[in-house]
């Protein structure tokens, strides 16, 4: 049996729909209805683990059904939220210990941006010069040295929902002198680095020292030459297969390495001097456009796995 906590998006159904075609017993575990934990024989959902042979975490979690307490009150919503998360850990954690298992919940969850970089910059990968700023007059001095600075989010983009309205941040910003003047003299801990300068963007997938690398030509459109997330929807940006030099290719498998995780996707740049650059990873893995344009059947190599 194939444990899927994932997101049922196009990617995961073409793997799935590998897996059925294998003949495999597919059960994804999104929403938890029941457990019962027993000595040798532990059930989630009436899916008795010691069954699964593989477990995919793949852009999704695994959560119970709250609105069968929504009368309950906030304060103790709240308590009922940390005694999940106790449940919920203990269940990926006896997920985890199976034959294969592709991603953790735990290594997802517990890195840090910051801790990445340390981490990239170990394996003898360059990284952008990378500053945390509190005030206008460092971030002023280090816009005159670069000409052209980027800002991000420490943790992730940030979402404030409040009663009417959703907002998110942006998750790159370009740092202007127009920017600059509209900050205070003081402000909160900020992520600044300099702006690195593309001939091509490169994303990496990695999955069980394998990698599947796509060249992206984002500088060729104004809308995703800062930020190749900020997706064109009228025009796609050029994607063709791209094969790594050897020495990358090796410091990338240290990375994961020291990571402690079997798969990822790393997105570099690649500057006109021909430096490969790290910019960010993604624990989770994204493929899925990835492998369709570059006839990569990214999907078929997961499913393999999984078996």
């Amino acid at each position: 049996m194939v444990v899927l906590v994932a997101n049922p998006i196009l990617p995961v159904i073409t793997v799935f729909d590998w897996l059925y075609w294998k003949h495999q017993e597919v059960i994804f575990l999104n929403q938890c209805s029941s457990i019962s934990l027993r000595n040798g024989n532990s059930k989630i959902n009436s899916i008795p683990l010691k069954k699964v042979k593989s477990f995919w975490f793949y852009q999704g979690d695994m959560n119970p059904i709250y609105d069968k307490f929504a009368d309950v009150g906030i304060p103790v919503i709240h308590t009922l939220q940390e005694e999940w998360v106790i449940l919920r850990n203990y269940i990926y954690e006896k997920l985890t210990t199976v034959s294969k298992t592709i991603s953790s919940p735990f290594v997802v969850d517990k890195i840090n941006k910051l801790q990445i970089l340390d981490l990239v910059n170990s394996c003898g990968l360059k990284i952008p010069q990378t500053f945390i700023v509190t005030d206008k007059v460092t971030l002023y001095s280090l816009f005159k040295k670069f000409q052209k600075l980027l800002t991000k989010p420490i943790n992730e983009t940030v979402k404030i929902n409040t009663q009417d309205t959703l907002y998110y941040s942006e998750a790159v910003t370009l740092v202007t002198s127009k920017y600059i003047e509209n900050q205070a003299a003081y402000f909160f801990p900020t992520l600044v680095q300099e702006y690195v300068e593309k001939q091509y963007e490169l994303r990496i997938f990695y999955l069980e020292n394998r990698l599947w690398a796509t060249a992206l030509f984002t500088q060729n459109d104004a809308k995703t030459r800062i930020n190749q997330k900020n997706y064109n929807q009228d025009k796609a940006t050029r994607a063709i297969p791209f094969k790594l030099p050897k020495i990358i290719e090796n410091k990338l498998f240290l990375f994961f390495k020291k990571l402690n995780t079997n798969t990822g996707s790393v997105d570099m740049i690649v500057t006109p001097q021909q430096e490969y650059v790290f910019v960010e990873v993604n624990l989770n893995g994204q493929f899925g456009y990835y492998s369709d344009v570059c006839n990569y059947y990214v999907e078929k190599t997961i499913a393999n796995y999984l078996i």
